[in-house]
């Protein structure tokens, strides 16, 4: 009999802890609130923006640029002919944004000539962007004219990259002059 009765008080404890289990307790009342709830706003998806290319031609450093070449170089030669380079870049950029706008213009028309008899509000806005295509192409190709001669767009980078490898250059010149009147690197 005792057998029996301690094989139903160990059952009964048994239940009891597996009901406490799932009861809610102080312990069990605290639900760390990152695990369920997400506080971060929702991210639209954005188209990823490229940046311009005319962007990232005026943005490099051509100041540190020059200062380095100056520094390390110090030659007339080298500097006249990191600015052919530098303008040659430029007008090949120009080239293949002048390539661009016609395909783009290319493409305006022939969605203008799809929409011709449907809607005057398309046409006239397509009229528009092919417009505004022309007057990009024709200041396009001023500014690759006018770099030619260092002037216009470029004028800023070139004139960045002389004054760089002017200061590098007399850099280099007064660490020289420093070096060599003290001795040390006789």
């Amino acid at each position: 009999m005792k057998a029996i009765s301690t094989l139903f008080n160990s059952f009964r404890k048994s239940s009891e802890i597996s009901e406490n289990a799932y009861a809610p307790s102080s312990l069990t009342d605290e639900v760390m609130e990152d695990v369920f709830v997400d506080n971060t706003p929702p991210v639209m998806d954005e188209l990823v923006k490229t940046k311009n290319p005319m962007k990232q031609f005026l943005d490099v450093n051509y100041q540190a640029k020059g200062f380095g070449d100056g520094y390390q170089y110090h030659s007339a030669d080298v500097m006249d002919n990191v600015l052919k380079v530098i303008k040659a870049e430029f007008r090949q950029l120009i080239d293949i944004m002048i390539d661009e706008k016609q395909q783009e213009t290319y493409l305006l028309k022939d969605a203008l000539i799809e929409s011709e008899g449907i809607s005057d509000r398309t046409q006239r806005r397509l009229e528009n962007r092919i417009q505004e295509h022309g007057a990009s192409i024709i200041q396009l190709a001023s500014e690759k004219d006018l770099s030619a001669f260092g002037e216009g767009c470029v004028s800023g980078p070139l004139n960045c990259y002389q004054d760089g490898f002017a200061r590098g250059l007399e850099r280099y010149q007064e660490e020289k002059l420093l070096a060599h009147s003290t001795g040390l690197f006789h």
